[in-house]
């Protein structure tokens, strides 16, 4: 979005103009008690991904006990299915693996 408005402004004022006007704004987000590069790095800070639990594990992969050969046949099954070159969906089969770990680790 504002790619093209970044684009025109370099284009007519000169990437100078740019430079002052980022420092400008700059200026005033620390006047009015801001700090920008503390407030980016809180924006965009991570999430640490919630750990899959077996009974979720389980859900997903449509097991009933989880034992390997059960969540193997399954999981194979089901990747298959999703396979996006087939017209599945990655998200599902990085889903799917998460799950096949999950209940391979709880079973030994």
């Amino acid at each position: 979005m504002l790619g093209p408005l970044i684009r025109a402004l370099i284009t007519m004022y000169g990437p100078s103009a740019i430079k002052t006007l980022l420092a400008a704004i700059n200026k005033t987000l620390q006047q009015a008690g801001h700090n920008p590069m503390r407030d980016f790095q809180e924006f965009v800070k991570p999430v640490a991904p919630k750990k899959m639990t077996s009974q979720e594990a389980k859900l997903i992969l449509g097991v009933t006990k989880g034992t390997p050969e059960e969540v193997n046949r399954q999981f194979d099954k089901l990747f298959k299915m999703n396979d996006p070159a087939n017209g599945g969906s990655l998200y599902l089969q990085c889903k799917l693996i998460a799950a096949k770990e999950t209940l391979l680790k709880s079973s030994n």
